[in-house]
């Protein structure tokens, strides 16, 4: 850290300044220093109080809770058989059929 080394003329110190005159902005307006924290004004976006039920709300929305974006899927018959074809899966008639066929084998050969 960079040491501050005071100027002198004579005893009076004439730098790093200590002012005990008004300080003024850049229009002339008097500028008043806090000197307790509660005097401090917040006007960030940065929350530094308990946040609000609106603010947690806020936050929540913004924050991604998956990797993965899910969204519903419309596919076409044709898309649907070629992807049952890709996992190996068999559409509902074909499931409708083997289990048809399973109950009239178990019917014939009970009689």
């Amino acid at each position: 850290m960079a040491e501050i080394k005071q100027l002198k003329e004579g005893d009076k110190v004439i730098y790093p300044l200590t002012s005990t005159k008004a300080i003024v902005d850049e229009s002339g307006n008097r500028v008043t220093i806090p000197t307790k924290t509660s005097q401090l004004i917040n006007d960030s976006d940065i929350v530094s109080s308990e946040p609000t039920e609106e603010v947690v709300g806020d936050i929540e929305a913004t924050i991604v809770t998956t990797a993965i974006r899910k969204t519903a899927q419309t596919l076409t018959e044709e898309e649907k058989r070629v992807a049952r074809a890709n996992i190996g899966a068999a559409s509902t008639e074909d499931i409708t059929a083997a289990i048809s066929q399973s109950i009239t084998n178990a019917l014939n050969t009970e009689v």
